[in-house]
């Protein structure tokens, strides 16, 4: 029986200022965002979803509320949270120092503004892991960023993370990664929103 893991980035945020917001409190969906995390509820409505496991920072953990309508158990997770580049944090975003050079080498520069792209990659697989051992045969949520999961599908694609600008990961899109009986990746595939919003159709 397959084990189906959905990795899920968050809706859109309301962030007016343009604000690098990565860890900061006080950041929640706004109502596009709300709007699409529903449209993704309706997706997920017949997969038979055993768990949703979170980020725990406010955008992810209303998204997963949303999704879950209270019918599916929620479980927070750090080891699943944002990149921790404190360099951009609280800047604008047009004022991140760095950019053009992360930009050309994020493998280098990440770990320049705060955290590698390598110890991001090594928690987020660490936490998924665990959860493939733990869900054998299921389907499961996993709602966080956009970075953790680029690393996670360039893992599971077999990428180096020099790819890392080559993949896009857009406000609640979904990849979903499949494992067969012996818990080996069988597959990866990315949906955008805006494809989601063909299957709520």
């Amino acid at each position: 029986m397959a084990t189906n893991i959905y990795l899920v980035r968050h809706g859109e945020v309301e962030n007016p200022k343009g604000v690098e917001y990565m860890r900061l409190p006080g950041f929640g969906l706004s109502e596009n965002g709300q709007k699409q995390a529903e449209v993704l509820r309706n997706f997920f409505s017949n997969k038979d979803i055993s768990t949703i496991y979170t980020s725990p920072l406010e955008r992810t953990k209303e998204t997963a509320k949303i999704i879950s309508g209270g019918k599916i158990p929620i479980r927070e997770n750090r080891g699943i949270i944002e990149a921790n580049y404190k360099k951009w944090q609280g800047k604008k975003r047009e004022d991140r120092p760095y950019l053009t050079e992360y930009t050309k080498d994020p493998v280098k520069y990440s770990a320049v503004l705060g955290e590698s792209i390598h110890h991001i990659q090594a928690r987020v697989l660490k936490e998924i892991f665990k959860i493939v051992e733990e869900s054998k045969g299921k389907n499961v949520i996993i709602v966080f960023h956009a970075a953790p999961i680029i690393t996670a599908r360039l893992f599971f694609e077999e990428r180096p993370l020099s790819d890392f600008h080559q993949i896009t990961i857009k406000h609640a899109s979904v990849t979903l990664i499949s494992f067969n009986d012996e818990l080996k990746c069988r597959g990866v595939e990315y949906n955008e929103y805006a494809k989601a919003k063909e299957w709520q159709d």
